[in-house]
């Protein structure tokens, strides 16, 4: 069995090296299919199917809260819990080991490094005591936070994050137990986490107790709902369970403490791996998928081939069956020909797997999660070895079952050239199966491009044009003291006063949150209406804090009323449409007071609508205060220029030495960049699509020209006699094209259907485009279309200048 499988190898290699054209473009196809197919499973293995590195993994949970009608609200994830509600979460459930909480908002969550070399600005994610230990993951170096460091008083400690140990310290063992300036007060640095611990971003620098947020920076109230939860399950404990007491628990909640939590009695209770990829599966499911029917074209084409092939060695294999060879025997040779070319491809394919496993990482760095575990690893191999297999299977069983399905007499006969009817249906199956899986794609593709486009052309509410932005906060030695307010806001002052002063800046303002960043800070404003009643102004998309110059700087459009002045007092706000329209609908929201007891606030003006939590999310109802009513120390400053504004970058950064050298300065850049970032991931999956859609277009054509290419050499005897009695040579063209143009109707029409099946996997990828869209599927149909007629009609026009003389000479 062995010798002979060597033997049938052999053959198989010497046959290929005899048809070097036929095995280059077999081995392209099967390179490009297998390659990207495995380069696309590799992001979604490490992303969607690996393990999370924890302990128990399948344990870990996220805990979120709701409101019925609001849906999950809170600060930079959303579906936060208070404080006081958490405590309660604790002392009321009974399915977990463990709960923690943390907060981290990337951008605002940050602290000023001092010493040891240059100022840097880290991201710092705050925790709970026992964070480390529902994660289930030790220090790599030293310790973790535990609960007797989150304590008020004691809570001067960090844990760092191996890049950052890594970039700063060099790795140096002896970095535990050093004191550190952070925000300008020194603090112990207690442990090194390992290189893969990364939550709950990669973006994360140090860690550092929650207990260090103070009721200064985010206001400890039960209706301000700011820190995520995790929780570790008990054994034996289901996620459905879970999540069934914690309604229970936040339903209590709300029927105990009606004026902070009513309505407030939603609770969802996530495996924790799902929480982190949940956005991102169905549009990695949908570029497996798109790999997959790439794939599926190119093993059409080359069955395709090989058709062709078994089809001019149709006389060796009469002779031989004649010769009484087993009609077995001979399959299983042609099927080891086709095995060792995908073997051969698969390898390839490998190779290019890796590189573009490396590109997709490099490529989608920062928007999916976990992207920086793909790479070369056992599974992705296995994977290639796999699809190489099933791939030389699916493409070289039917091939080889035709070859050797035709009696050897029949074949000896008709020579070593001619097609039989059941082979020539065979072959125009496989074109309409790549027609149809090419329209699949290109309708895919057509919705995901249609999407885009009108994601690009959405109006974020400010203008991007010639801004410049920067962010700068405030060490916390500012922070203290009982006029820590009056000294916060003049340095602020200041340091606004320092950038307006530079050549070519034309406006200056300053927010806490960055547009499209996620939102401001919940807030709930207690009022009275016109007959006296209690009523709740709630702003959905949050409290912003921003400077005088804010709305000019960023070129907001002021609707009815003003916005801010130096003059105003802390009472006076801002509100944009959203909220003016539903809380005074048809009436003038400016000088309208909000508020109960002594402090009033008075609504000044009404600006449009901002997008603050992503273009591709609805503009919701905002509250706009000044710093003196929010004092904050995180501040993103936009700066407009008239000109390029990373020419002023350096003569700003100077400026803002100037008041303080010390200042760390981060996230320094074009305002246009922002927006870029927001529609990266929808951009990246529409030019992934693209790309697999030309290719499978291509594919598909290839294979209309290669069977028509092959017809015509087959009918050149016919097409001779018809010329000779007569037939003109447009004629010829629209026989050829007519009967090419049969198959490629049918498989558009397959696709079509399929098209409309598969399409509503994309509807939550889709932005102001129906699934459906009745144009997309028409130019796509037309388009198509066009690609038949021109891949049929290139051999038919050869086909009509054939001479019949010596085509009848040939037959």
């Amino acid at each position: 069995m062995n010798e002979t499988l060597w033997l049938d190898l052999r053959y198989a290699l010497r046959t290929l090296s005899r048809n070097p054209a036929f095995t280059a473009v077999a081995l392209v196809i099967l390179t490009l299919g297998i390659g990207a197919t495995t380069a696309i499973f590799s992001v979604v293995d490490a992303v969607l199917l690996d393990r999370l590195p924890y302990e128990d993994s399948e344990r870990l949970v996220r805990v979120r809260h709701a409101h019925v009608e609001h849906g999950f609200d809170g600060i930079g994830e959303g579906g936060g819990f208070s404080p006081q509600d958490f405590e309660d979460l604790i002392a009321s459930s009974a399915s977990y080991d463990a709960l923690a909480t943390y907060s981290f908002v990337p951008g605002n969550s940050t602290a000023n490094l001092a010493g040891d070399g240059t100022p840097e600005r880290l991201n710092v994610a705050v925790v709970s005591g026992r964070f480390f230990e529902v994660m289930g993951r030790p220090a790599a170096v030293g310790r973790t936070i535990g609960p007797e460091d989150a304590v008020e008083g004691k809570d001067a400690v960090v844990v760092l994050s191996h890049a950052l140990w890594q970039r700063r310290f060099g790795g140096a063992p002896d970095v535990v137990g050093r004191s550190l300036l952070l925000d300008g007060a020194p603090i112990e640095v207690l442990g090194v986490m390992p290189p893969t611990f990364r939550y709950p971003s990669r973006q994360v620098d140090v860690w550092a107790p929650i207990s260090r947020v103070t009721d200064t920076m985010i206001p400890h109230r039960r209706s301000i709902r700011w820190q995520q939860v995790l929780g570790r399950l008990a054994p034996g404990v289901t996620v459905d369970e879970t999540e069934a007491e914690a309604r229970a628990i936040v339903t209590r909640l709300a029927e105990t403490y009606p004026d902070s939590n009513e309505g407030w009695t939603g609770a969802e209770v996530t495996p924790l791996l799902e929480s982190m990829v949940g956005e991102v599966r169905p549009a990695l499911v949908v570029l497996l998928g798109a790999t997959a029917l790439v794939l599926l074209v190119g093993c059409a084409n080359l069955a395709n081939l090989l058709l062709a092939r078994g089809t001019g060695r149709a006389r060796e294999i009469a002779v031989r069956l004649s010769l009484g060879a087993n009609r077995q025997r001979l399959m299983r040779q042609l099927l080891t020909e086709s095995l060792t070319l995908s073997v051969v491809g698969g390898v390839l394919g490998l190779a290019l797997a890796v590189w573009g496993a490396w590109l997709l990482s490099s490529m989608s760095s920062g928007m999916l999660p976990r992207v920086e575990d793909v790479g070369l690893d056992p599974r992705m191999a296995a994977f290639a070895l796999l699809a190489s297999v099933l791939t030389g299977a699916v493409f070289g069983l039917i091939p080889a079952w035709t070859a050797t399905a035709a009696r050897p007499e029949s074949a000896l006969r008709q020579g070593s050239t001619k097609i039989t009817g059941g082979r020539k249906t065979l072959r125009n199956a496989l074109v309409a199966g790549e027609m149809a899986i090419a329209v699949i794609l290109v309708i895919g593709c057509g919705l995901m491009l249609k999407s885009f486009w009108k994601l690009l052309r959405v109006d974020p509410g400010f203008e991007t044009d010639r801004v410049l932005t920067l962010s700068i906060t405030v060490s916390d030695d500012m922070l203290g003291g009982d006029d820590w307010v009056e000294r916060l806001l003049a340095y602020q002052g200041e340091l606004l006063d320092a950038v307006r002063q530079v050549p070519g800046v034309l406006a200056v303002g300053a927010s806490k949150s960055a547009p499209l960043s996620g939102g401001g800070e919940p807030v709930e404003i207690e009022t009275l209406d016109e007959t006296g009643k209690v009523r709740v102004i709630r702003a959905d998309s949050g409290l912003q804090s921003v400077t005088p110059g804010y709305f000019d700087a960023l070129g907001i459009t002021v609707l009815q009323g003003r916005t801010f002045e130096d003059r105003d007092p802390r009472t006076s706000i801002v509100v944009n449409q959203s909220l003016a329209e539903r809380y005074w609908p048809g009436r003038s929201a400016v000088g309208q007071r909000l508020g109960t007891g002594d402090r009033r606030l008075e609504i000044v003006g009404v600006v449009a609508d901002v997008r603050h939590e992503g273009v591709a999310r609805q503009a919701r109802s905002s509250i706009y205060v000044s710093p003196r009513a929010a004092p904050r120390s995180q501040m993103n400053l936009y700066i407009r220029t008239g000109s390029e504004p990373l020419l002023v970058a350096e003569s700003v950064r100077q400026a803002i030495w100037s008041v303080n050298s010390d200042q760390p300065i981060s996230n320094l850049g074009r305002l246009r960049q922002s927006v870029d970032d927001d529609v990266a991931r929808p951009r990246l999956l529409t030019t992934l699509l693209a790309a697999f859609a030309v290719l499978a277009l291509t594919l598909a054509a290839f294979g209309i020209y290669g069977v028509v290419s092959y017809t015509v050499g087959e009918r050149t005897g016919e097409i001779g006699v018809r010329i000779a009695l007569g037939a003109q040579g447009s004629d010829v063209v629209r026989l050829i094209v007519s009967q090419s143009l049969v198959v490629s109707l049918a498989g558009l029409a397959l696709g079509l259907v399929g098209a409309l099946w598969l399409s509503r996997t994309l509807s939550s990828l889709l932005y102001g485009v129906e699934p459906r869209d009745p144009s997309t599927f028409a130019v796509v149909a037309a388009v198509l279309v066009g690609v038949s007629l021109l891949a049929s009609a290139i051999p038919a026009l050869r086909a009509s200048r054939i001479d019949p003389v010596s085509a009848l000479r040939g037959e």
